[in-house]
């Protein structure tokens, strides 16, 4: 079906308007409903009502003549195209009316039908064009992307009011006066001209990005478009370009491409970045035959500060720590973070390796120096392990697992120092991740047993109590001391499981000596620092008391000095149940730590235990002499009963009697026995002295 056109004629002859009609009428094809008024007022009133497609107006009508007919229609609908329809003696006011916006004029004389319809759908055709030109130059012009058009010799045909606000150009700038291509960054322009228009034309379009020159004379990333335009005939007509503002998203780009190399805490390389730069780094000193060394340091008790003072105490500890090895390092040498309180530093072109010991001296004392935090002054220390390249044939991957391998060493030496990677290292580092491994499986595999050591009353020689001491008797390496998987036990994390199993074996079998006839039986277990943060030890004394149907008074706990300096309200909380549940409580090894009056005043403490290194050289070493003494002045001004360790000689056990030690452990009585062993004893009643 054709489409009907309405048409507003304004005609007050009705022969006129009658051959009008017939005009239309007689083509078949079109279909045309044509309303007609005789007067302009007429008109006007229709078309405020309701919208036409075309006006027919003869330019003389009773109420309004010449142009004045055309303005009036003009101006109450600018966007409807008008026709002009006059006599012989108007056709000069056609002409003006057309120089004003008429779409066209048919003289009366000598009009045909054909001519008539021609000239309305043309009329309506070219308006519907206009019409659309001007949606698309709305849309243009209020879209924020730079929109332009050039001719094929580079004149500028359009430019959107955003394009003129991005380039800095007056709204009135005429676009003769505009050439684009200065408007481009220099390396922006060379792009679009050598790469970006041929290929436009050659392929009918270009996507890339580009850069603008803005008001400031500062670059302004776009991603644009250019497309070509041709006819019907393959001629090209015009480029086309759309060009939009990516700062934002250059910006975002940045940030996600910094996230991805950058730890976002420090602001340093992390783990990837600086595999990345240790991989060129390698290359650069394989090809000059320079020396570079990678540390890898970790800091040591990072987890009490974060356990104390928070997380966010330990994140600003860790920018700290950052910034300081910057601090001691040259601008070349790179640190990156791998993780946690973990810290990489690759350092290129050493002469020698005591110049690397200089470095790392540095480091171990700038790390040492304390940092304000929480209103309080906390003092960290760094275990570092360094290895060197290209001493032997390595990797990447290889050379860190050498460093780390060291910084575990340099843990195990007793913190605060730098151990270098050898190869014997390489070994025992894999012996003890077998034993690692194994020690997980000890339990169920029934490998663990416990022997107990009596300690003795001096004055009586009976014994007090009896110290549970684990063994592990591993399936291919024998008997292993437990100065060597107690250590593995703590820093894999077994230590909470291995502890567990110790306290109940050991509440289990004081319980079977007293159900034999042996109620004053006790047992002593030791509690390491890291297994007493990591579980509720007053439910898990509890817990093995309960199953193994014991009193509280029968069991004895060990802790050591270094807990209390750790948290002395949270561990005195603890200790505090502990005592109220009846458990007796001693300091293991009083003298190698950190300990004084002021910490031990204030702990609900039982019993000190003097570490054997002070026993050793009794009575002849003056400086243990002295310090035994004022450990039990010290202990017994607290109400505290002291048991010395380590006694293995008479002299020894003479001294400490004459200086009021309560009870005494060591092998000048009794090496650590076997279950049946003690049973024996106790059942015996002999007194060991």
């Amino acid at each position: 079906m054709n489409p009907e056109f309405r048409v507003l004629v304004l005609e007050d002859n009705p022969g006129d308007l009658r051959l009008l009609r017939e005009m239309v009428a007689d083509e078949g094809d079109m279909r045309f409903h044509l309303n007609a008024v005789s007067r302009l007022m007429e008109a006007l009133e229709v078309l405020d009502d309701e919208p036409y497609d075309l006006i027919l107006a003869d330019l003389n009508v009773p109420d309004s003549n010449g142009l004045d007919t055309f303005q009036s229609l003009q101006k109450s609908a600018p966007d409807t195209p008008v026709i002009l329809v006059t006599g012989n003696t108007d056709e000069s006011t056609a002409l003006a009316a057309v120089a004003h916006g008429a779409q066209d004029y048919l003289v009366k004389d000598g009009l045909d039908a054909r001519a008539l319809t021609r000239a309305m759908m043309y009329a309506v055709e070219r308006n519907r064009v206009e019409q659309e030109r001007r949606q698309l130059v709305a849309i243009l012009e209020a879209t924020t992307d730079v929109v332009w058009t050039i001719t094929p010799d580079g004149r500028t045909r359009f430019l959107n009011q955003a394009g003129h606000a991005v380039l800095g150009l007056a709204p009135d700038i005429g676009l003769a006066a505009v050439d684009l291509m200065e408007h481009f960054a220099p390396w922006a322009m060379r792009l679009v001209r050598e790469e970006a228009i041929p290929c436009a034309i050659r392929d009918g379009v270009w996507l890339g990005e580009t850069a603008l020159i803005g008001p400031d004379r500062t670059e302004i990333p776009v991603s644009q478009i250019i497309i070509a335009h041709r006819s019907s005939s393959g001629r090209l007509l015009f480029l086309s370009s759309i060009a939009r503002d990516i700062r934002e998203r250059k910006k975002t780009e940045e940030r996600l491409a910094r996230l991805a190399q950058f730890d976002p805490l420090t602001g340093l390389p992390n783990r990837d970045l600086f595999r990345d730069r240790l991989t060129h780094a390698m290359q650069r000193a394989r090809r000059h035959e320079r020396l570079l060394a990678l540390l890898f340091i970790d800091l040591d008790n990072f987890k009490d500060v974060n356990d104390t003072l928070g997380h966010s105490a330990g994140d600003q500890l860790l920018k700290e720590v950052g910034k300081r090895l910057e601090r001691c390092l040259r601008a070349e040498d790179t640190v990156g973070r791998l993780g946690g309180d973990e810290f990489t530093v690759l350092i290129e072109n050493l002469e020698s390796i005591e110049q690397l010991q200089v470095v790392l001296d540095k480091l171990l004392r700038e790390l040492s120096t304390g940092v304000p935090l929480a209103g309080t002054e906390v003092f960290v220390t760094a275990s570092i392990g360094a290895t060197l390249y290209p001493l032997g044939e390595a990797d990447t991957e290889t050379l860190l697992k050498q460093a780390d391998a060291a910084m575990y060493q340099a843990k195990s030496s007793g913190r605060n120092n730098y151990q270098f990677y050898s190869h014997e290292l390489q070994i025992r580092i894999t012996q003890r991740l077998a034993l690692a491994n194994d020690l997980r499986r000890a339990v169920e595999r029934r490998e663990l047993t416990l022997e107990y050591q009596p300690q003795v009353d001096v004055m009586t020689g009976a014994v007090t109590c009896l110290e549970a001491l684990v063994r592990w008797n591993h399936p291919r390496d024998g008997l292993i001391s437990p100065r060597v998987f107690i250590p593995i036990a703590e820093q894999t994390g077994q230590i909470g499981a291995l502890g567990d199993w110790v306290l109940r074996a050991a509440c289990r079998q004081c319980a079977l000596w007293r159900a034999a006839g042996h109620p004053h039986a006790r047992v002593s277990v030791n509690v390491s620092a890291r297994q007493f943060r990591l579980t509720n030890m007053v439910h898990i004394v509890r817990s093995a008391l309960d199953d193994a149907h014991l009193d509280a008074d029968a069991l004895e706990l060990e802790i050591t000095e270094g807990l209390m300096m750790e948290n002395l309200n949270a561990v005195e909380g603890v200790l505090r149940e502990l005592r109220e549940m009846g458990v007796t409580l001693a300091v293991d090894d009083f003298g190698t730590g950190y300990s004084s009056l002021a910490y031990l005043k204030h702990l609900p403490l039982h019993c000190l235990k003097i570490d054997q290194s002070f026993v050793r050289d009794l009575p002849s070493d003056s400086d243990s002499a002295a310090i035994a003494r004022s450990i039990l002045a010290m202990a017994h001004h607290l109400n505290l009963s002291v048991v010395a360790e380590g006694v293995e000689t008479q002299e020894q056990y003479d001294f400490l009697v004459d200086e009021g030690c309560d009870a005494v452990q060591g092998f000048l009585f009794a090496r650590p026995l076997s279950p049946l062993a003690v049973e024996a004893v106790l059942r015996s009643g002999l007194a060991l002295r």
